[in-house]
């Protein structure tokens, strides 16, 4: 009979209980009597003792111990007591108690452990599985900065409590950090962490600030106005595993496979990581980008702009949440407009403007969630949502703040149209369609 018909399994009654004391390796310490065991563990008198929990040697002396008291000092048991130790990573014991087999069972104990392993492999497998199944469920998934936590209106900000703010801020950054050998620096609004030397941290917080005032400005903040409680942290990883498991690691949240960053929108600022552009996306920009630019520093740099306006546009005046198609297509409008050699317009303009003379109104992006793949970096979304805001600013300076303050305040969208533009949503939709038939 092939071993897999014989294989020891299920629940193992012993002839008689056998007293034990095993040290687990939490250092709790179970005394008792054990009178069954299967693969799992142990139980009787003794409670329940998983075979995880003891220590390598413990498993393989109780092991054998359990076995002969079960009267399964057999090729059948000793295959099992093989399959147990491999299962819990016991290697060096697993071993020795292939050599007890070996020694039993003769010519079938190639068969013999041929079988324990493929069961060992199997229930490490399912195990890996059910763990990934686990850590999914419990992470939170998609664009963080469309769902801001709390209901709470945000702190109010106030040069008295700014210092405090950016030091929880920058704490938070070197926490989630720790153990990577990271800087940080603060040239002034912006907090920067990161892999790099000081001095190239501190360039980056510069080039930060900048970007932000031009975000202000573009929402109609007064100069000099902070817009957040204690600034705006970024932090600069080294590669996409990085930003998946500082974004897992301290906000238990998976980041979506097409981001090259994630904004996590805290009562202090925003806590923003980012990762270095894909190749891909270099390769792509290096080919329509002029001679004197640097494709991967201009990813970066837009990178950064995307991140700073998500932010802030989260934390103007309330916590409700815009339509994402503005506040996507506005991201993409101010890193076009703020970043030297920016391409963005080059490239998504022509995309945009071929969806809606195909036929596709831009109205389809009114009802996307800020997760949708629309919204990816490639996304066509992401296209028209440009083109879209693109036309906002063009309408007047006071346009796009409007709006913002409106639906900010709880207004409809079709409210804050006809309070800033004179017309219903669908009507100014409906003109930009026309508009963009015939105009570039």
């Amino acid at each position: 009979m092939a071993p897999g018909a014989m294989f020891l399994r299920g629940e193992v009654k012993l002839v008689s209980p056998l007293p034990l004391r095993i040290e687990e390796l939490t250092g709790k310490t179970s005394v008792g009597k054990v009178d069954r065991f299967d693969d799992a563990g142990l139980y009787g008198e003794i409670g329940s003792v998983r075979w995880a929990a003891m220590k390598p040697a413990d498993r393989f002396r109780i092991g054998r111990a359990v076995l002969d008291r079960a009267r399964r000092v057999d090729p059948p048991g000793l295959a099992w007591l093989v399959f147990m130790l491999e299962a819990t990573g016991a290697d060096a014991f697993r071993d020795r108690a292939a050599d007890l087999l070996i020694a039993t069972a003769g010519d079938d104990a190639d068969a013999w452990l041929e079988e324990a392993t493929r069961r060992a492999q199997e229930l490490l497998e399912a195990s890996a599985a059910l763990a990934a199944a686990s850590d999914a469920a419990r992470l939170a998934r998609g664009r963080p900065h469309h769902h801001p936590r709390g209901s709470k209106a945000w702190p109010a900000i106030d040069v008295r409590t700014s210092v405090e703010a950016a030091a929880r801020l920058r704490e938070a950054g070197e926490e989630a950090t720790d153990g990577l050998g990271f800087e940080g620096v603060r040239p002034r609004r912006t907090i920067v962490i990161g892999g790099r030397e000081v001095d190239r941290l501190a360039r980056v917080g510069v080039r930060c600030d900048r970007w932000l005032d031009g975000i202000a400005a573009t929402l109609g903040l007064p100069p000099g106005l902070d817009p957040f409680p204690g600034g705006a942290l970024v932090v600069q990883v080294g590669d996409h595993d990085q930003l998946r498991l500082l974004s897992a690691g301290h906000f238990g949240h998976e980041v979506l496979d097409a981001d090259d960053a994630i904004v996590f929108v805290t009562d202090d600022g925003p806590f923003i990581i980012i990762a270095p552009p894909r190749p891909q996306r270099v390769e792509n920009l290096g080919r329509v980008i002029g001679p004197d630019r640097d494709p991967k520093a201009v990813l970066a740099s837009e990178a950064e702009v995307r991140c700073i306006t998500r932010g802030m546009v989260a934390m103007l005046q309330t916590r409700r949440v815009p339509p994402a198609w503005l506040l996507e297509g506005l991201a993409e409008a101010m890193a076009s407009t703020l970043v030297p050699g920016s391409c963005i317009d080059l490239i998504r303009r022509p995309k945009a403007l071929a969806s809606i003379r195909g036929g596709r109104p831009p109205r389809w992006i009114l009802d996307l969630d800020g997760d949708d793949p629309a919204f990816d970096p490639e996304g066509l979304g992401r296209d028209v949502a440009f083109i879209v805001a693109t036309r906002l600013l063009e309408s007047g300076p006071g346009v796009i703040p409007g709006l913002f303050a409106d639906l900010k305040a709880g207004r409809s969208l079709d409210e804050a149209f006809r309070r800033r533009l004179g017309v219903s949503s669908a009507a100014w939709f409906d003109d930009t369609a026309n508009w963009f038939r015939f105009n570039d």
